[in-house]
């Protein structure tokens, strides 16, 4: 794995903030996605949005999409848009990489699941980065 030591330590002090504050369920890795996943329930949302705020200050609808930047957009298409209350939290950590937060309700409305990862938008592979940022067995 190549990284780029700047954005590799923003993107890792990040997402160890997000780990120690956040409410839900411990995190795993989604292979489909290359994330982290956890799951917050309808009574820990507020307080998961929060964390996730607080380092992925730019939010992203499907109404407000085509003003995002162009690797929100691709990231987007790739795991098959944004539909309903769907959201994207994200972060530029600069030279081109990109941390974010795929925020997606359950059909219920009662669960959410969160799906983390980081992207360089080059060679560099962030996915270790992301698993040890967020404690990933």
């Amino acid at each position: 794995m190549t990284t780029n030591d700047g954005y590799s330590l923003r993107l890792t002090d990040q997402l160890e903030r997000v780990r120690t504050t956040w409410p839900g369920g411990p995190w795993e890795w989604d292979g489909r996605f290359d994330c982290a996943v956890s799951t917050v329930g309808k009574a820990q949302e507020a307080s998961a949005r929060e964390a996730l705020a607080a380092v992925l200050p730019s939010v992203w609808t499907a109404a407000r999409l085509a003003e995002a930047p162009a690797a929100i957009q691709e990231l987007c298409a790739r795991v098959g848009g944004l539909r309903g209350q769907q959201l994207v939290f994200s972060a530029e950590l600069g030279e081109g990489a990109l941390a974010y937060c795929l925020w997606w309700p359950w059909g219920s409305g009662a669960n959410f699941s969160a799906r983390v990862g980081a992207a360089s938008g080059g060679e560099d592979d962030l996915s270790l980065l992301v698993r040890s940022a967020l404690a990933v067995k």
